[in-house]
């Protein structure tokens, strides 16, 4: 049953991350945004997480055992990890680029430049898979089979593993940034609402009505990546500190 379900959001995920990496570098009036380029990132983080992980996980539970050999052992957590901190990093970016938006405009166009943009995706896929070059190439850690939970994890070398390290900087500081940029885009938001409506309510011009509706939609696309905060919080949250809590116990 598992392994139908996994096969499913496989070809769910897969699908739907490929559709609106499609729609969003199609459409000419998307492209011109920033946030845009944030979110083709984190959908391929999310392709890549669908395309390599899922099914070498459903593999696993169809033989109930790795059978996959040595190097996809190995590329398994490389990527699972790496993923995880793409995925939560492009969010970092896409939180902090929604809180300039709405807490700084002024300063939007200036920070947010096309090298900018690039320079900062390229900055979370380089942080995101360079912390698991140690266990990579068994510097800090190694990669490997775990034989009791039959997965291939981040394993302790010489009695040193970066979990807790990973753990930190690609996982918990990430969450706490999410969290600090949400709460403070909340305050913004309060705060500036009544000075808004106290100044349509004494000038409802047509320039002042489109900026009441471009915020509208400004809020409403901080709200959707909220949510999707949120559901990859709940989705892994747990595993992470259940995996990490103990080296010698995987979970994964």
């Amino acid at each position: 049953m598992l392994t139908v379900y996994l096969s499913y959001v496989t070809c769910i995920h897969l699908s739907g991350n490929l559709v609106t990496i499609m729609a969003l570098t199609r459409s000419v009036k998307l492209r011109v945004h920033a946030t845009t380029a944030f979110v083709i990132s984190l959908c391929a983080s999310d392709l890549l997480f669908c395309s390599i992980n899922l099914p070498l996980t459903a593999s696993r539970y169809i033989h109930e055992s790795w059978v996959l050999g040595e190097t996809l052992c190995r590329i398994f957590p490389f990527f699972f990890y790496g993923n995880v901190a793409a995925s939560l990093l492009n969010m970092v970016a896409i939180t902090i680029n929604r809180y300039i938006l709405i807490a700084h405009h002024g300063l939007y166009d200036r920070i947010y430049r096309s090298h900018y943009i690039y320079l900062m995706i390229a900055v979370v896929w380089l942080f995101s898979f360079g912390m698991m070059m140690p266990p990579l190439f068994g510097v800090w850690g190694r990669l490997g089979l775990d034989p009791p939970s039959f997965s291939c994890t981040i394993l302790k070398n010489e009695g040193s593993s970066p979990k807790k390290f990973l753990f930190l900087f690609g996982f918990l500081l990430p969450m706490v940034a999410i969290v600090i940029c949400y709460s403070a885009i909340y305050y913004k938001v309060r705060k500036s609402r009544r000075n808004l409506l106290a100044h349509i309510n004494k000038s409802a011009t047509p320039s002042t009505c489109n900026v009441h509706i471009t915020r509208k939609e400004d809020l409403r696309l901080t709200k959707m990546m909220l949510t999707i905060f949120l559901c990859f919080l709940i989705s892994f949250l747990p595993l992470m500190i259940v995996n990490v809590a103990d080296d010698d116990v995987s979970f994964m």
